[in-house]
């Protein structure tokens, strides 16, 4: 029973790098595709197919994301320079817009659309919270102090982490870790990662 056990630990931790599930996981962490074989497989692996079938997905409805883009930077202040259906005008680089409040032709106005909103958004919240539901307004200080309470636990609880017990326990944990789970041996790694460097220089040609 032990020895299938270590052989079958053995398997899993070499794969090729040609494998479609490592080239996936290549392409979303990188370097950092390698590690530990538990990490690569309870992980980084599945990981890496959702954040390849959200990408898909947004692949999908690019124009209308493209357009929203171009809208809330609008809203904030910002004008897009170029063309909506023009491709080559990205819209997530500063370049393709104006300075804030500022028109295309080169002049400034004073108030943004997003600052219209602000003081009757302001009164809204204000008299939904602490008129009608003064409850839920209740709730969400309670919530901001538990929060605030938590982020000062975990300040001291990180600087505890430096005291000499907490690090001598984390390095036996550590140890007994990479006793378990093996480190990932992966094959054919230089020539995979060198196609990919040519894909990708000829793609910013």
């Amino acid at each position: 029973m032990f020895k299938i056990l270590a052989t079958l630990k053995d398997k899993l931790s070499h794969i090729n790098a040609k494998t479609w599930h490592y080239q996936a996981t290549l392409l979303i962490f990188g370097k950092k595709a390698e590690g530990k074989a538990c990490t690569y497989y309870w992980f980084k692996l599945p990981l890496s197919l959702i954040v390849l079938l959200i990408v898909a997905i947004i692949a999908v409805f690019f124009l209308s994301i493209r357009g929203l883009i171009i809208l809330l930077a609008w809203f904030f202040g910002y004008r897009f320079r170029g063309e909506f259906l023009d491709m080559d005008n990205g819209v997530t680089s500063s370049w393709s817009y104006t300075d804030y409040k500022e028109r295309k032709n080169g002049s400034s106005y004073k108030i943004a659309p997003w600052e219209l909103l602000i003081f009757p958004f302001a009164v809204w919240l204000v008299w939904l919270l602490a008129i009608v539901h003064p409850n839920i307004g209740i709730t969400i200080l309670i919530g901001l102090g538990v929060l605030t309470a938590v982020t000062i636990l975990i300040y001291f609880f990180t600087a505890s982490l430096k005291f000499p017990l907490v690090v001598q326990a984390r390095n036996n944990v550590k140890a007994a870790w990479d006793r378990v789970c093996p480190t990932l041996v992966i094959e054919n790694k230089e020539e995979v990662e060198r196609e990919m460097n040519i894909k990708v220089n000829k793609v910013f040609r």
